[in-house]
């Protein structure tokens, strides 16, 4: 498929996870955001494979790093509960 294909398929596929997406003004980018007012901006026309490969990895980063912050974890830097004064 082609690279415009595939950067369309990923948006798709991130607006069935929950994010927003919306086009910029210009219309050359998508604009994505998560649930917690993260965005990730891609281009509309990928010039090369990087481009959706580093939108996949920025869009699955937003998202488990949203999923890490939300658990409770009061210990979570320290090894032993003690650690924390």
């Amino acid at each position: 498929m082609s690279l415009r294909g595939d950067m369309k398929r990923l948006v798709r596929s991130a607006a069935k996870r929950g994010w927003q997406v919306v086009q910029s003004k210009r219309g050359s980018h998508h604009i994505l955001t998560w649930t917690d007012g993260s965005r990730v901006i891609t281009s509309f026309t990928p010039s090369d494979d990087h481009a959706v490969k580093n939108a996949t990895a920025d869009i699955k980063r937003v998202e488990r790093l949203s999923v890490d912050s939300a658990e409770d974890k009061p210990y979570s830097n320290a090894k032993y509960k003690g650690d924390i004064k």
